[in-house]
């Protein structure tokens, strides 16, 4: 079973679960879902999609059918497709690999710090 792309073209937003999981479709958002997500929640792949307007709510009667088709045809529901892209093989440059990180910077002291002020009073001397 492969990832079913769906994008909410209605203006309000859809909230359903399946197997567990909540599912939340804002308005003109695309949301990645598992094809069994995508039957169970739109009637993907289903013949009979009364039953998924139904469960909705989007139909109480068969004379509310068309709006609720409508309304189920507002959301954009296709097959996703995965495109393999090759990476690199040969391995990165030392100067790549790995970053040069600057764990602490060395200041200068300061002369009228606490700790470097002697008895006296004065900065000692180098």
């Amino acid at each position: 079973m492969g990832a079913i792309l769906v994008t909410n073209r209605n203006a309000e937003t859809l909230r359903d679960r399946y197997d567990g999981v909540e599912y939340m479709f804002a308005p003109n958002e695309t949301v990645a879902i598992p094809e069994e997500a995508a039957r169970h929640i739109f009637g993907y792949g289903d013949p009979d999609i009364r039953r998924v307007l139904l469960r909705q709510g989007w139909m109480k009667s068969t004379t509310e059918e068309r709006a609720a088709l409508t309304r189920l045809g507002n959301f954009k529901i296709e097959a996703a497709t995965m495109r393999f892209e090759p990476t690199r093989t040969e391995p990165a440059a030392e100067s790549e690999a790995r970053p040069k990180v600057k764990l602490f910077e060395q200041k200068k002291a300061d002369a009228n710090h606490p700790r470097n002020v002697s008895d006296t009073g004065s900065a000692p001397s180098a």
